[in-house]
């Protein structure tokens, strides 16, 4: 009976999800135009973490955005619109509970 109980309890976890928000604080960058603001999010599922660099858009003019992280250095891009967000996954199921991005914005 135990067993169906720890098992439903995964299951409800599974279901949830957890956003466990920011595993590093996210620090203005050079890289960065000043109107643009970064948050690094790692999401549990069921077979890992999900790492997301989430961008938001305070600047009048679309950005090309550039995202690597120390996990996975392989480069991922995205255009953020003027005013806009977007969330960008660089990995998909990681073993590694935290990252810590690179990022790379330039206005258009």
């Amino acid at each position: 009976m135990l067993g169906v109980i720890g098992l439903l309890w995964l299951g409800v976890d599974i279901w949830l999800g957890v956003d466990s928000g920011t595993p590093a604080k996210a620090e203005p960058s050079a890289a960065v135009p000043a109107c643009i603001h970064w948050l690094p999010i790692v999401r549990y599922r069921a077979y890992g973490y999900d790492h997301v660099v989430r961008l938001e858009s305070k600047c009048d003019k679309p950005a090309s955005c550039t995202v690597s992280t120390n996990v996975n250095p392989t480069p991922v891009s995205g255009t953020l619109p003027a005013g806009g967000r977007i969330e960008l996954l660089t990995f998909n199921g990681s073993p590694a509970r935290t990252f810590v991005p690179s990022i790379l914005c330039t206005l258009r």
